[in-house]
Protein backbone atom coordinates (compact mmCIF):
# COMPACT_ATOMS: atom_id res chain seq x y z
CA UNK A 1 0.00 0.00 0.00
CA UNK A 2 0.81 3.64 -1.06
CA UNK A 3 1.35 6.04 2.01
CA UNK A 4 0.62 10.13 0.78
CA UNK A 5 1.06 12.54 2.66
CA UNK A 6 -0.72 15.54 1.86
CA UNK A 7 0.31 18.81 1.78
CA UNK A 8 -1.80 22.40 1.70
CA UNK A 9 -1.05 23.05 -1.82
CA UNK A 10 -2.36 20.22 -3.58
CA UNK A 11 -5.38 19.87 -1.57
CA UNK A 12 -6.40 23.48 -2.03
CA UNK A 13 -5.91 23.02 -5.63
CA UNK A 14 -7.58 19.60 -6.45
CA UNK A 15 -10.55 21.36 -4.60
CA UNK A 16 -10.60 24.09 -6.73
CA UNK A 17 -11.05 22.20 -9.60
CA UNK A 18 -13.60 19.85 -8.29
CA UNK A 19 -11.28 16.95 -8.03
CA UNK A 20 -10.54 16.21 -4.03
CA UNK A 21 -11.82 12.64 -4.26
CA UNK A 22 -9.40 11.93 -7.01
CA UNK A 23 -6.85 11.27 -4.14
CA UNK A 24 -9.28 8.67 -2.47
CA UNK A 25 -10.08 7.16 -5.59
CA UNK A 26 -5.75 6.38 -6.20
CA UNK A 27 -4.27 5.80 -2.63
CA UNK A 28 -7.83 5.35 -0.61
CA UNK A 29 -6.32 7.19 2.22
CA UNK A 30 -4.26 10.36 2.76
CA UNK A 31 -2.64 10.91 5.75
CA UNK A 32 -2.47 15.03 6.82
CA UNK A 33 0.07 16.39 9.47
CA UNK A 34 -1.42 18.34 12.42
CA UNK A 35 0.62 21.58 10.69
CA UNK A 36 -1.00 21.14 7.48
CA UNK A 37 -4.86 20.91 8.95
CA UNK A 38 -3.73 24.28 10.71
CA UNK A 39 -2.90 26.10 7.42
CA UNK A 40 -6.24 24.67 6.04
CA UNK A 41 -8.02 26.09 9.11
CA UNK A 42 -6.06 29.56 9.35
CA UNK A 43 -8.90 32.35 8.64
CA UNK A 44 -6.91 33.27 5.04
CA UNK A 45 -7.12 30.48 3.64
CA UNK A 46 -9.90 29.48 1.28
CA UNK A 47 -13.36 29.46 2.57
CA UNK A 48 -13.53 25.86 0.65
CA UNK A 49 -10.29 24.41 2.17
CA UNK A 50 -11.23 25.62 5.52
CA UNK A 51 -14.87 23.59 4.74
CA UNK A 52 -13.32 20.56 3.84
CA UNK A 53 -10.71 20.87 7.11
CA UNK A 54 -13.47 21.33 9.14
CA UNK A 55 -15.61 18.32 7.64
CA UNK A 56 -12.96 16.02 6.95
CA UNK A 57 -14.53 13.50 4.55
CA UNK A 58 -13.08 10.07 6.35
CA UNK A 59 -10.23 9.26 3.49
CA UNK A 60 -8.64 12.45 5.19
CA UNK A 61 -6.85 11.24 8.30
CA UNK A 62 -4.80 13.58 10.29
CA UNK A 63 -1.89 11.74 11.70
CA UNK A 64 1.49 13.37 13.47
CA UNK A 65 4.04 11.53 11.44
CA UNK A 66 7.64 10.51 12.71
CA UNK A 67 10.97 10.18 11.00
CA UNK A 68 10.98 7.71 8.20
Amino acid sequence: MTIVVADTGPLNYLHIIGQLEILPALYGEVLVPPAVLREMVHPHAPPGLRLVAQNPPPWFQVRTLGHV
